[in-house]
């Protein structure tokens, strides 16, 4: 009801203050919404801005304070899952609440809050604008904030993988060994190449048997962007023992001009061979797809007996957390000349690992002679950022306009993955654009972009849903929840009243927008903007617009923040006056005292209510409302054990 009478304010109605604040003390137990009124007060989303791909931002606290009135609720999780951000929220669960110090029920004159404060930091992967979707279960009930940044890049980047030694194992004496991939990615932001002056081998590696099998080792250009230029190379051993060689790149990247590689191999003679060569290599050479964080993958070794005698397997081992046999031939197998087994050996794929080394496979045969193979790959973690993501507000419009909003989908981990179905939203909400309606869409090193828009029909809140999947192990589809507000001709204020929660004496809150949209067919002229009430002075315009005229289908934003004097409830009324009339909003809050924290973490949360009332000697009426939703909202809470 309460949401009715403001309703009828804010849309110009010829009810003043005062007797709707009168209405409102005698209406007895309102029957509120979820929505009329919240325990706490939602966080803004928050956007970190530019940092540079590898860094880490500094932190921002995001502090959940309760809203206006009498509050107890209990935070219970606050989770995420973004490959670019990591959230730190110690001490859960926490409370969050504002108490009665002073007075009791509806003449309380004092109140002090209770607050729960996180931080959240931005550690970009990719150079590109991405989210992330934060959930904070609160009383039970889910909600969230988005978290925003942009990554950004040198214009040229290289990186070389794998970044430590490549060991190949032990290769048989004049034989050589199969071939191992380098890869050089450029991950600057672009839009010019990276260029390699030269790939090379020194003169002692090669003398002792190192070589660059494929790859362009003049010099060339590596395409912006994640552009990859794949090397692969090999280890000759000309003598029994351990070789060691220096594989040098030389290019333009600005703050690492020179990469060496480090390589090693070991010469030995054995009868035991393994095919297709040494070292064993998982999905081929890393230009090629690689295994994937969740995707576990198999590997076939072969055993060859090259010697002239037959030869008994007496033992084979693995070492490597992520190494397990899928098949192997038993103890006692004997092997005839030229004789082969195979080995199936699986790579768990459970954790991220760099393109190297896996594990080692080493056979004992004949009694006491032993040969190993090195198990070379990567497990590639893959993560899709969906900018923007969670709630995503297309803001108010007039019936029969269309507004719009681009979305990416980005990859923003080294695994690449498939869009594999876009399920749409809706009417009137529809999509455009990238949308895999024949075919799966390939989202390697470039993005995905698509678009949602809305046509509203008819006046009102509008919601709908959409959900992105794809083929990441293990990932479940993206759900993205889109709302807007249909306009009527006229101007119209949205919301048509804010809820600023609690605020610490003498603290400042963050300041919350509302839109004023002209749904007229003529301009709109803006005469003068006031705050009126008898806690107008407890409010304050933070922003306002700089233009006088609002075009057909335009909007304008205001800006207003709450700055308490004085403990206890407040309330305030924005007027806009333009040529048309006056467009009221009503604003509402809570001056408090506090528990924890200093003022400063007040002013991280927002919530739009549809609440308002007097101060001074007409706020009683007001303070009977909050007093009767605390005693509901206990009563609720009882029921329900």
């Amino acid at each position: 009801m309460l949401k009715r009478i403001l309703r009828g304010v804010t849309s110009g109605a010829p009810v003043c203050l005062p007797l709707l604040f009168a209405i409102v003390a005698c209406v007895g137990s309102l029957d509120l919404d979820s929505d009329e009124q919240a325990a706490t007060v939602p966080l803004q989303s928050h956007d970190f801005g530019s940092v540079q791909v590898g860094g880490t931002s500094a932190p921002h606290t995001f502090t959940i304070s309760p809203a206006s009135g009498l509050q107890n609720s209990t935070v219970s999780s606050i989770t995420e899952s973004c490959a670019d951000f990591e959230v730190m929220a110690p001490g859960l669960p926490a409370t969050v609440s504002n108490v009665c110090t002073g007075g009791q029920g509806s003449a309380c004159t004092g109140y002090e809050a209770t607050t729960y404060s996180f931080n959240a930091v931005f550690k970009p992967a990719v150079a590109m604008q991405v989210s992330c979707v934060v959930t904070i279960t609160i009383d039970s009930v889910p909600t969230t904030v988005t978290l925003t940044g942009r990554g950004t890049e040198p214009v040229t980047r290289l990186e070389v993988s794998p970044s430590g030694e490549l060991d190949f194992g032990e290769v048989r004496v004049g034989e050589t060994s199969s071939a191992a991939s380098v890869l050089l990615t450029n991950f600057g932001s672009g839009p010019q190449p990276l260029t390699v002056s030269s790939v090379a081998f020194d003169a002692a590696s090669i003398a002792r048997g190192f070589a660059i099998a494929s790859g362009t080792t003049g010099s060339h250009v590596v395409a912006p962007a994640g552009g990859r230029d794949p090397f692969t190379v090999t280890c000759r051993p000309t003598a029994v023992g351990p070789v060691t060689g220096t594989l040098t790149i030389t290019s333009d990247d600005a703050t690492t001009p020179t990469v060496a590689v480090g390589v090693r191999c070991t010469g030995i003679n054995s009868d035991l061979a393994f095919l297709p060569g040494s070292p064993a290599t998982l999905n081929g050479s890393q230009a090629q797809r690689a295994t994937r964080v969740g995707e576990p993958s198999d590997i076939t070794i072969t055993l060859q007996n090259v010697g002239s005698a037959p030869m008994t397997l007496n033992d084979l081992a693995l070492a490597g957390a992520e190494l397990s046999f899928v098949s192997r031939p038993t103890a006692g197998t004997i092997l005839d000349r030229d004789g082969t087994t195979d080995v199936v050996v699986r790579f768990a794929a459970e954790t991220p690992i760099a393109q190297g080394t896996l594990g080692t496979l080493t056979v004992t045969h004949d009694g006491t002679q032993s040969r190993s193979i090195n198990i070379l790959g990567a497990a590639l973690a893959t993560s899709m950022s969906l900018s923007p993501d969670g709630l995503v507000d297309l803001g108010p419009v007039c019936l029969t306009n269309t507004a719009s909003r681009p979305f990416f989908a980005i990859k923003n981990a080294p695994g690449a993955f498939l869009i594999t179905a876009i399920e749409e939203p809706a009417p009137p909400f529809v999509l455009s654009g990238s949308l895999p309606t024949e075919e799966p869409l390939a989202v390697d090193n470039n993005v995905v972009s698509f678009a949602a828009s809305v046509t509203p029909t008819e006046p009102g809140p509008l919601q709908a849903t959409f959900s992105v999947s794809t083929d990441i192990p293990g990932a479940d589809p993206r759900v993205i929840t889109l709302t807007t507000i249909g306009l009527p001709a006229g101007i119209s204020p949205t919301p048509g009243a804010v809820d600023m929660g609690s605020i610490s004496v003498g603290a400042r809150s963050t300041g919350q927008m509302v839109t004023l949209t002209n749904c007229n067919p003529t301009d709109l002229t803006l005469i003068e903007t006031r705050l009126t009430g008898d806690n107008g002075d407890d409010f304050a315009l933070a922003d306002q617009p700089t233009v006088t005229t609002v075009a057909p289908g335009a909007a304008v934003t205001f800006v207003v923040v709450a700055e308490p004097n004085n403990a206890g409830p407040l309330t305030a009324t924005l007027e806009i006056i333009h040529d048309s009339g006056t467009a009221e909003v009503a604003l509402v809050g809570t001056g408090t005292g506090r528990v924890g924290g200093d003022d400063r973490d007040l002013q991280a949360s927002t919530y739009y209510s549809c609440s308002t009332g007097g101060g001074g000697a007409r706020a009683w009426p007001i303070v009977a409302v909050l007093a009767l939703i605390g005693m509901r909202r206990r009563r609720r809470r009882e029921a329900h054990g």
